[in-house]
């Protein structure tokens, strides 16, 4: 039974061929099998939101060691290349290089980091096109240098961090302008260079392919198992777990326990369709799961056809007593209305006490957030022996509602471990 109080729809399969199959495009993450692209935007600008920081700080170091590299490139073409040649190919090479230095300088400012993948992009565009202007300055000395241009591509692919939508693009346009400029330098003997340069284009591709395509499968996937945690564990406990914390177990001193029981349910079960048994009990809990939700209450769990929620916890929720009374009002009259819907009698009891509890996270494999303490076990007592449709309270709990609402005084009833206790019957809220 998934909580109301957190995110309720979870991706039903990790993977991106499942994501982008009929049925499943209302979740937003269906992905191109040719771009890799989230079909929903907001998905695809959630994704990037997780990614670009990544990539950032990798682009500085790439953009930092890749001036030296092209500035050290430029001594040595300066010192191999004729004269005339070695200053204009080093200017642009010198320039190349101050150019990726001041690259890295942008790097920290607002807007490259709101459009990163625009930035690289036009980077290693302006990067392809110094190789391309330098073509025709060295001339069929080319050949020396065709070894560097499926590193470029490469680069593109797979070392930028430009996501493959828009590196295929500019990878492909570049490979088709290098094997422009080898035939046009080398003739024939450009026919091997540009087959090797198109089989590092494709090996580069493919293997940019796999590895982005099992980034976001793996992003699905943490997205897929943040929602199930969040899905039994309330928010701050799921970051406490997540942040390493072995043993969660918290003192509340003001918490409210709520117990409500669906009166009769055994016997229906007994006679009733299991596929209809199951349909209205799971629809009297997502009603109550909504009522947790719009006030702010924790929900513990369901044993059967009895549902537990808490107000109060975890720490930073207040513990004002009147929301868990609000709740049982309006659980009440949502059993009313799901019996009328599906033509059956259906009744509810439930019982209310406040006091201290322990709350904590057990288990390993299927850990639940549970409560424990005397307040527990007294509301679950007021709950099973109250009457059909009432809900009953204890005396700490009416001292802590009476300014607010109706209680009535039932007498002392007995109960399990406890003896005789006075309970009361709560009402409607005071004028």
């Amino acid at each position: 039974m998934k909580d109301a109080g957190r995110q309720t729809e979870v991706l039903d399969s990790p993977t991106l061929d499942n994501l982008g199959s009929e049925g499943q495009e209302d979740q937003g993450s269906a992905c191109s099998r040719w771009t890799l692209a989230f079909a929903a935007p907001s998905v695809e600008d959630a994704y990037r939101a997780y990614r670009n920081p990544v990539i950032l700080q990798f682009l500085r170091w790439l953009l930092g060691v890749g001036a030296v590299l092209v500035f050290a490139g430029s001594a040595i073409d300066f010192y191999r290349l004729d004269s005339d040649k070695a200053w204009l190919l080093t200017g642009i090479r010198v320039a190349a290089s101050l150019g990726m230095l001041g690259a890295l300088v942008l790097t920290w400012t607002a807007s490259v980091q709101r459009h990163l993948q625009t930035f690289i992009a036009v980077g290693t565009c302006l990067l392809h096109c110094m190789w391309l202007i330098s073509v025709p300055i060295v001339g069929p000395g080319i050949a020396e240098y065709t070894g560097v241009l499926p590193i470029n591509i490469m680069l593109t692919f797979l070392v930028s961090g430009l996501m493959f939508r828009h590196a295929r693009i500019v990878a492909i346009g570049a490979a088709a302008a290098y094997a422009a400029a080898l035939a046009w330098q080398l003739g024939d003997a450009a026919l091997a260079p540009i087959f090797y340069l198109t089989l590092a284009a494709l090996y580069a591709g493919f293997a940019a392919y796999v590895a982005e395509r099992a980034r976001r499968e793996a992003w699905v996937e943490g997205n897929r198992s943040e929602e199930l945690l969040l899905n039994v564990l309330p928010p701050t406990i799921a970051e406490r777990m997540k942040g390493g914390e072995a043993l969660i177990a918290d003192r509340f001193d003001e918490a409210a326990v709520l117990f409500a029981d669906i009166v009769g349910f055994t016997e229906m079960s007994s006679e009733m369709d299991p596929a209809e048994l199951v349909r209205i009990l799971d629809e009297i809990f997502r009603r109550f799961d909504l009522i947790a939700l719009d006030l702010d209450l924790e929900k513990i769990k369901t044993i059967g056809d009895c549902y537990m929620v808490a107000c109060g916890l975890p720490a930073g929720r207040e513990s004002s007593a009147w929301r868990i009374a609000e709740a049982a009002h309006r659980m009440r009259g949502e059993i009313g209305q799901v019996g009328e819907r599906y033509d059956t009698k259906l009744a509810v009891r439930i019982g209310i006490h406040c006091g201290p509890v322990v709350a904590g996270v057990i288990g390993r494999s299927k850990f639940i957030y549970d409560l424990w303490g005397d307040t527990v076990n007294v509301a679950s007592r007021l709950e099973s022996t109250a009457e059909p449709g009432a809900i009953q309270i204890s005396g700490p709990m009416r001292a802590r509602l009476k300014a607010e609402f109706q209680t009535s005084y039932r007498g002392e009833v007995e109960m399990k471990g406890k003896g005789m206790q006075p309970v009361w019957i709560l009402g409607g809220r005071l004028e």
